[in-house]
């Protein structure tokens, strides 16, 4: 579709070989609308919510990091015996009588 597009824009001559972001804005262009109050707060809101999740997700993820820590420390000291080990005998100089 965007070969398409091109294509036509070459062939009427208007076909820049430019990113889209590179392309001046020219007056009445969809992209050349101006801010308004509204649109700020808009703005600055979302910023805000995104912030929020990103502080959630940082929460998140520093949790899991201490339930993992936290259980992997639980498991291996659940391995261990609860009495010391006694001291090693080798059976073949043990006396028997």
């Amino acid at each position: 579709m965007a070969e398409e597009f091109n294509n036509r824009a070459k062939a009427e001559g208007r076909y820049l070989d430019k990113e889209w972001w590179e392309i001046p804005l020219t007056p009445g262009s969809l992209l050349d609308v101006s801010e308004t109050p509204e649109s700020r707060a808009r703005i600055e809101w979302l910023k805000q919510q995104i912030a929020e999740l990103k502080r959630q997700q940082q929460e998140r993820e520093a949790a899991a990091i201490k339930e993992v820590t936290g259980e992997s420390a639980g498991s291996v000291q659940s391995l261990l015996p609860e009495e010391p080990a006694q001291p090693f005998s080798d059976p073949g100089t043990s006396s028997r009588r």
